[in-house]
Protein backbone atom coordinates (compact mmCIF):
# COMPACT_ATOMS: atom_id res chain seq x y z
CA UNK A 1 0.00 0.00 0.00
CA UNK A 2 1.52 3.39 -0.97
CA UNK A 3 2.35 5.77 1.84
CA UNK A 4 0.38 9.02 2.03
CA UNK A 5 2.58 12.09 2.59
CA UNK A 6 2.10 14.34 5.61
CA UNK A 7 1.89 18.09 4.94
CA UNK A 8 4.88 20.15 6.09
CA UNK A 9 8.43 19.19 6.97
CA UNK A 10 9.49 16.88 9.79
CA UNK A 11 11.17 19.76 11.65
CA UNK A 12 8.24 22.10 11.09
CA UNK A 13 10.22 24.68 9.11
CA UNK A 14 8.80 25.81 5.78
CA UNK A 15 10.56 24.44 2.72
CA UNK A 16 9.61 25.93 -0.63
CA UNK A 17 6.11 27.14 -1.34
CA UNK A 18 4.56 23.77 -0.48
CA UNK A 19 6.07 20.83 1.35
CA UNK A 20 5.19 17.28 2.40
CA UNK A 21 7.16 14.43 3.96
CA UNK A 22 7.06 10.64 4.03
CA UNK A 23 8.69 10.29 7.48
CA UNK A 24 9.77 7.79 8.80
CA UNK A 25 9.93 5.70 5.62
CA UNK A 26 10.88 8.21 2.96
CA UNK A 27 11.99 11.68 2.03
CA UNK A 28 10.58 15.15 1.52
CA UNK A 29 8.97 16.75 -1.48
CA UNK A 30 8.55 20.47 -2.03
CA UNK A 31 7.65 23.01 -4.71
CA UNK A 32 9.46 26.19 -5.72
CA UNK A 33 7.83 28.01 -8.62
CA UNK A 34 7.20 25.44 -11.35
CA UNK A 35 9.66 22.89 -9.97
CA UNK A 36 8.69 20.00 -7.71
CA UNK A 37 11.59 18.25 -6.00
CA UNK A 38 11.56 14.92 -4.19
CA UNK A 39 14.58 14.34 -1.96
CA UNK A 40 15.41 11.15 -0.10
CA UNK A 41 19.02 11.04 1.02
CA UNK A 42 20.92 7.92 1.93
CA UNK A 43 22.90 8.62 5.07
CA UNK A 44 25.16 5.70 6.01
CA UNK A 45 26.13 7.05 9.45
CA UNK A 46 22.62 8.06 10.56
CA UNK A 47 21.99 7.16 14.19
CA UNK A 48 18.22 7.34 13.77
CA UNK A 49 15.46 7.95 11.25
CA UNK A 50 15.23 11.49 12.67
CA UNK A 51 18.91 12.11 11.71
CA UNK A 52 18.00 10.92 8.22
CA UNK A 53 15.02 13.31 8.07
CA UNK A 54 17.03 16.36 9.22
CA UNK A 55 19.84 15.61 6.76
CA UNK A 56 17.24 15.31 3.98
CA UNK A 57 15.75 18.68 4.97
CA UNK A 58 19.20 20.31 4.91
CA UNK A 59 19.59 19.01 1.35
CA UNK A 60 16.12 20.37 0.50
CA UNK A 61 17.05 23.86 1.70
CA UNK A 62 20.24 23.75 -0.38
CA UNK A 63 18.18 22.74 -3.42
CA UNK A 64 15.62 25.48 -2.70
CA UNK A 65 18.48 28.02 -2.53
CA UNK A 66 19.84 26.70 -5.85
CA UNK A 67 16.39 26.84 -7.48
CA UNK A 68 15.90 30.44 -6.39
CA UNK A 69 19.18 31.34 -8.08
CA UNK A 70 18.18 29.71 -11.38
CA UNK A 71 16.54 32.11 -13.88
CA UNK A 72 14.31 29.49 -15.53
CA UNK A 73 12.58 28.21 -12.41
CA UNK A 74 9.95 30.92 -12.59
CA UNK A 75 10.37 32.33 -9.09
CA UNK A 76 12.41 35.35 -8.16
CA UNK A 77 14.70 34.89 -5.19
CA UNK A 78 13.75 36.81 -2.12
CA UNK A 79 16.91 38.88 -2.00
CA UNK A 80 17.87 41.22 0.78
CA UNK A 81 20.58 43.84 1.13
CA UNK A 82 23.33 43.36 3.67
CA UNK A 83 24.66 46.54 5.27
CA UNK A 84 27.82 46.80 7.35
CA UNK A 85 28.13 50.02 9.34
CA UNK A 86 25.53 51.57 7.02
CA UNK A 87 27.37 50.65 3.79
CA UNK A 88 26.21 48.00 1.26
CA UNK A 89 28.15 44.80 1.83
CA UNK A 90 26.50 42.23 -0.38
CA UNK A 91 23.32 40.38 -1.11
CA UNK A 92 21.73 37.60 0.85
CA UNK A 93 18.79 35.34 0.08
CA UNK A 94 15.82 35.07 2.42
CA UNK A 95 14.48 31.55 2.75
CA UNK A 96 11.17 32.10 4.52
CA UNK A 97 12.50 35.32 6.11
CA UNK A 98 15.74 33.73 7.35
CA UNK A 99 18.78 35.47 5.79
CA UNK A 100 21.29 33.11 4.19
CA UNK A 101 24.62 33.89 2.58
CA UNK A 102 28.23 32.85 2.25
CA UNK A 103 30.08 33.03 5.54
CA UNK A 104 32.65 35.25 3.77
CA UNK A 105 30.10 38.12 3.90
CA UNK A 106 31.08 38.48 7.56
CA UNK A 107 34.78 39.10 6.82
CA UNK A 108 34.37 42.89 6.67
CA UNK A 109 32.95 42.76 10.21
CA UNK A 110 36.26 41.36 11.47
CA UNK A 111 35.41 37.67 11.12
CA UNK A 112 38.21 35.28 10.19
CA UNK A 113 37.53 31.80 8.94
CA UNK A 114 39.41 28.59 8.36
CA UNK A 115 37.70 25.94 6.27
CA UNK A 116 38.31 22.22 6.48
CA UNK A 117 37.08 19.88 3.80
CA UNK A 118 37.76 16.21 3.25
CA UNK A 119 35.84 13.11 2.14
CA UNK A 120 34.01 12.83 5.50
CA UNK A 121 33.21 16.38 6.59
CA UNK A 122 33.18 20.03 5.59
CA UNK A 123 33.20 22.77 8.18
CA UNK A 124 34.40 26.28 8.81
CA UNK A 125 35.77 27.60 12.09
CA UNK A 126 35.01 31.32 12.40
CA UNK A 127 36.56 33.69 14.93
CA UNK A 128 36.02 37.32 15.91
CA UNK A 129 37.77 38.61 19.00
CA UNK A 130 37.09 36.18 21.84
CA UNK A 131 34.13 34.62 20.05
CA UNK A 132 34.26 31.56 17.81
CA UNK A 133 31.82 29.26 16.04
CA UNK A 134 32.19 26.07 14.07
CA UNK A 135 29.54 25.22 11.48
CA UNK A 136 29.39 22.03 9.42
CA UNK A 137 27.75 21.34 6.08
CA UNK A 138 24.24 19.89 6.52
CA UNK A 139 24.33 20.44 10.30
CA UNK A 140 21.51 21.95 12.35
CA UNK A 141 23.93 22.76 15.20
CA UNK A 142 26.79 25.17 15.61
CA UNK A 143 29.52 24.85 18.17
CA UNK A 144 30.44 28.01 20.10
CA UNK A 145 32.64 28.90 23.05
CA UNK A 146 29.45 28.58 25.16
CA UNK A 147 28.50 25.13 23.84
CA UNK A 148 26.25 23.78 21.10
CA UNK A 149 23.54 26.02 19.67
CA UNK A 150 20.59 24.75 17.61
CA UNK A 151 20.39 26.61 14.29
CA UNK A 152 17.03 27.84 12.98
CA UNK A 153 18.06 26.46 9.57
CA UNK A 154 20.95 24.15 8.61
CA UNK A 155 24.21 25.05 6.88
CA UNK A 156 24.52 23.81 3.29
CA UNK A 157 26.98 24.05 0.39
CA UNK A 158 26.35 26.00 -2.81
CA UNK A 159 28.86 26.37 -5.65
CA UNK A 160 31.78 25.37 -3.44
CA UNK A 161 30.86 27.72 -0.57
CA UNK A 162 29.19 27.07 2.77
CA UNK A 163 25.93 29.00 3.07
CA UNK A 164 24.99 29.86 6.65
CA UNK A 165 22.03 31.41 8.45
CA UNK A 166 23.74 34.80 8.73
CA UNK A 167 21.83 36.34 11.64
CA UNK A 168 22.47 33.48 14.04
CA UNK A 169 26.13 33.05 13.09
CA UNK A 170 26.82 36.81 13.25
CA UNK A 171 25.15 37.17 16.66
CA UNK A 172 27.15 34.22 18.03
CA UNK A 173 30.28 36.09 16.93
CA UNK A 174 29.25 39.20 18.89
CA UNK A 175 27.84 41.18 15.96
CA UNK A 176 24.53 42.94 16.55
CA UNK A 177 22.08 42.26 13.71
CA UNK A 178 19.01 44.30 12.81
CA UNK A 179 16.58 43.14 10.15
CA UNK A 180 13.89 45.36 8.71
CA UNK A 181 12.11 43.88 5.74
CA UNK A 182 14.62 43.21 2.97
CA UNK A 183 17.51 44.96 4.75
CA UNK A 184 19.85 43.25 7.21
CA UNK A 185 22.29 45.51 9.05
CA UNK A 186 25.41 44.19 10.78
CA UNK A 187 26.50 46.46 13.62
CA UNK A 188 29.92 45.30 14.89
CA UNK A 189 30.60 46.45 18.44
Amino acid sequence: MPQVPKLGSVSGIPIGEECANFFPFGGTMFRVGRVVAVVDAILKDAQSTEDHAYFTEALCLGIEYLLQQHPKVGVLPSEARLLLAGQPNGKVVLLNDVPFGQWELLKDAGVHGKEHRDSKEWYVHLTRGNHWVKVKAFSWDMETERGKVKLERPVFPYKGELIVPLRQVAEALGIKVQQKGQTIALLPK
